[in-house]
């Protein structure tokens, strides 16, 4: 277990500096929102991050800035990075423990997740689900709301009266249960952000609000989830690499209550814009 002493109560995101930063593909097309204050780097001869559909059976794309390099002579340290080059000390673990008091979180299948957070200690405000209450689950101990849909968050009344408490939102593994279709995920998670961004600024005034979505392998990339996020005003601001044996007793799972590995995930924290 943690104790309450070994986390700082506000932790504050450190920037890691990579040797050489990888190339950013918006500033080659032109259309980098950032300039300046962009974490990749302005710059021509960078390294790029690497093609996955070149990589997958060949790009269509004439103009494609990425790289097909083959993957024999790309050197190690240059592959593929996260656009953010920062962290949060503690990880997804301490981001969790020190915003409790101020967490909505979204999907919750069995609530495996939320009773390992309360065997740490950790006790969010609200823990949610997108489906009925089933007696003699976890759900009767850990679900504060039920068949809350993330992407109307904005205009649920009964998330609505609790919006002044609520900071941060966190998602873990968001799955619409038709085999990972992109379109459609694509689709949940826009909506989400936009819900979201609008549940946070409605009736609280702190500057500090934040969405966190636990993801796995390429889901981030294929989901096209940086751009969903912009698109409702956040920024990314830091990721870890999500390992589920830090929450004892967590078993992810489906909506459906199908397990699966939570292998190769990471822990994205967006930031929403003032």
């Amino acid at each position: 277990s943690i104790s309450s002493t070994s986390l700082l109560p506000q932790q504050q995101c450190q920037v890691v500096q990579h040797k050489e930063k990888m190339a950013c593909i918006h500033f080659l097309n032109g259309n980098c929102r950032f300039g300046d204050r962009c974490k990749l780097a302005h710059s021509y001869t960078a390294p790029r991050p690497l093609c996955r559909f070149f990589f997958n059976g060949g790009c269509t794309n004439a103009s494609c800035q990425f790289s097909h390099e083959n993957r024999t002579t790309v050197n190690s340290n240059d592959e593929e990075k996260s656009p953010v080059h920062s962290f949060y000390e503690g990880g997804s673990l301490s981001w969790f423990q020190n915003n409790a008091e101020n967490l909505l979180l979204f999907g919750e299948a069995d609530f495996s997740f939320t009773m390992a957070l309360s065997c740490l200690g950790i006790y969010p405000a609200h823990a949610t689900t997108d489906s009925k209450l089933e007696p003699g689950t976890l759900a009767d101990r850990y679900c504060t709301l039920s068949n809350v849909d993330a992407t109307r968050c904005h205009i649920n009344t009964q998330l609505k009266s609790r919006s002044f408490q609520i900071t941060k939102c966190a998602w873990n593994f968001p799955f619409m249960g038709v085999e990972e279709d992109d379109s459609i995920h694509t689709s949940l998670l826009s909506g989400t952000f936009l819900s979201v961004a609008a549940y946070l600024t409605e009736n609280n005034y702190s500057k500090n609000k934040e969405f966190a979505l636990t993801l796995q392998g390429d889901q981030f990339s294929r989901w096209s989830v940086l751009e969903c996020a912009q698109r409702a005003g956040f920024s990314l601001d830091w990721w870890e690499e999500f390992d589920s044996f830090q929450y004892p007793g967590y078993l992810p799972k489906r909506g459906n209550g199908e397990r699966f590995p939570a292998q190769n995930a990471r822990f994205y924290v967006f930031r929403l814009a003032i």
